[in-house]
């Protein structure tokens, strides 16, 4: 297509034509200002249509009402649907870090390690420490006391609220590091025995595996979902 145009102050005018066929095709663009009639029914419309500054008030204050409710509700439904997950994480025995040594060592000198030892926590968004210890049984090779420290470990903190991080054990010339991190919040502890089956055992079994809706306490009541 050929095409041309022409300007004045209002108007841009342009034609379009097909060298071939002659077909001829014109459009413009107008530049004009035109200024628009007030709305005759606008207030009108207004009060129809549009809330006052106190009906909105009210009405955002009904949302947040219902959004809250909504979310108890919802809350309910979850705690309901876990139970047992919540009475376990409630069971947990909430271990500051000052006894944290002390309930580790028994079960750790029974494996045959010593020296236990809790360095200064980390205060970030979990809690964690480092702690040490000895390998007292000399002829218990690298792999062997790792492997048996992370078992002892796992089992002594099990029903508490501290679990070692996935930080690997370091090993050297019978001397052990690893950490450990502290779980403090309800939301955080109930994650947390979810993932433990031992624990969960403890507070209900679900009947005819895979079944739906019914589990039942360790004392044979059923738990109703």
């Amino acid at each position: 297509m050929d095409e041309s145009s022409t300007h004045t102050k209002k108007l841009v005018a342009y034609t379009y034509s097909c060298p071939q066929c002659g077909h001829v095709y014109k459009d413009k663009l107008d530049l004009s200002i035109t200024k628009e009639k007030p709305d005759p029914h606008y207030e009108e419309d207004k009060a129809r249509f549009c809330l006052t500054e106190e009906q909105g008030q009210k009405y955002l204050a009904e949302k947040r009402n219902l959004e809250e409710m909504a979310k108890l509700v919802e809350d309910w439904k979850e705690r309901e649907a876990n139970k047992a997950a919540y009475d376990a994480a409630r069971s947990l025995k909430r271990v500051n870090i000052g006894q944290l040594a002390d309930t580790l060592r028994p079960a750790l000198e029974m494996a045959e390690y010593g020296e236990i030892r809790i360095e200064k926590p980390a205060l970030g968004h979990h809690v964690t420490v480092e702690f040490s210890c000895l390998d007292d049984k000399t002829d218990r090779g690298d792999y062997q006391s790792r492997k048996t420290l992370k078992k002892t470990v796992t089992e002594a903190l099990r029903e508490t609220n501290w679990r070692l991080t996935s930080t690997a054990i370091e090993y050297r010339l019978g001397y052990l590091t690893s950490t450990l991190r502290a779980y403090e919040s309800e939301e955080d502890l109930v994650e947390l025995v979810k993932k433990d089956e031992e624990i969960l055992k403890k507070y209900a079994i679900k009947e005819g595996g895979n079944s739906p809706g019914k589990l039942f306490t360790e004392d044979g009541k059923e738990v109703v979902l």
